[in-house]
């Protein structure tokens, strides 16, 4: 601890990218899943000792009584789940506009590029942030949103199969507050998108040819998002 606290956390965020740059490049083409790279995306909390500097910075969550909670911080991490390595993160205050794991991946959405997959829970599955990697070429797999989930019906749309369908959704009428209005226009007004029942979960995919991305390989491809979120508690636990 006394030797990590006299490095930069500056040093440290640089030198942990580049890490995962250079393992990303020296990858075997055969790791990757039909040559594509796939990334994790999660977001976790981490209690911070209760010091005046955290509390100002760090505002403990309003469901703590004032004086007997700790500071505490939300994280956005973004893995390779080919080696594992942190591709960036971004951290962020528990509570306050702004503050949610969609807001602290914006600045990050660069990292992904033409070809690559994404998987990540429902905290993510918003129409702008699907607009994003449409028009960019990523793909995804995520988890459909709990109320947009509890609506599906899989007997509308393009049927592919039991329980998986392809369906046109339409832009909300409520913009998100932090787009302007050039990003405003530049949304589709409708996306196609495909769903498909797994267990008790509804995922929304972006790969829509069945016969390419059939369902038992899109299950499996999301069973390797739980890697995030054993990988979090790992580091949590290595750095105490």
């Amino acid at each position: 601890c006394k030797a990590r606290e006299r490095l930069s956390t500056y040093a440290i965020s640089v030198l942990t990218k580049e890490i995962a740059i250079n393992n990303e490049q020296r990858v075997d083409s055969k790791w990757k899943f039909r040559g594509r790279n796939i990334y994790l995306i999660d977001g976790t909390t981490i209690t911070m000792a209760d010091t005046a500097l955290n509390q100002k910075e760090y505002p403990q969550p309003k469901s703590q009584k004032e004086g007997l909670g700790f500071p505490v911080c939300r994280i956005v991490g973004i893995m390779s789940l080919i080696t594992g390595s942190i591709i960036d993160a971004n951290v962020g205050t528990f509570g306050g506009k702004g503050t949610g794991e969609q807001a602290l991946l914006r600045s990050m959405l660069h990292h992904f590029k033409k070809g690559d997959i994404i998987l990540a829970d429902a905290m993510f599955s918003t129409y702008s942030l699907l607009s994003y990697v449409i028009e960019h070429g990523i793909d995804i797999v995520f988890v459909q949103n709990g109320a947009c989930s509890r609506k599906t019906d899989f007997i509308q749309g393009e049927i592919l199969g039991n329980n998986d369908h392809i369906i046109t959704i339409k832009k909300p009428k409520n913009n998100p507050q932090w787009m302007n209005e050039d990003e405003l226009k530049k949304i589709p007004k409708e996306l196609k998108i495909r769903e498909m029942k797994v267990g008790n979960k509804i995922l929304i995919i972006t790969m829509l040819c069945s016969k390419k991305y059939p369902s038992k390989m899109i299950q499996n491809l999301y069973k390797e998002r739980w890697h995030i979120e054993v990988d979090f508690r790992n580091i949590k636990i290595t750095l105490q």
